[in-house]
């Protein structure tokens, strides 16, 4: 049986995620950082933080 302590630490958490697919160009990209901002078909940006996982992040620049 968990302590008080511990169960009043213990918080009940929730996730959920949802797949899109858009077209977006490449307003700037940091290999060193990792960091690629994109603009979408709207003119909205967003920047993200690129996984090790996408091995081919050296072969994407600016405006493509």
């Amino acid at each position: 049986m968990a302590s008080a302590n511990e169960a009043a630490t213990d918080k009940p958490s929730f996730s959920t995620s949802e797949k899109i697919i858009l077209t977006a160009q490449v307003v700037a990209v940091d290999h060193e950082t990792r960091e690629i901002t994109l603009r979408g078909p709207e003119g909205n940006t967003a920047s993200f933080t690129v996984s090790e996982e996408a091995k081919n992040l050296d072969q994407v620049s600016q405006g493509d």
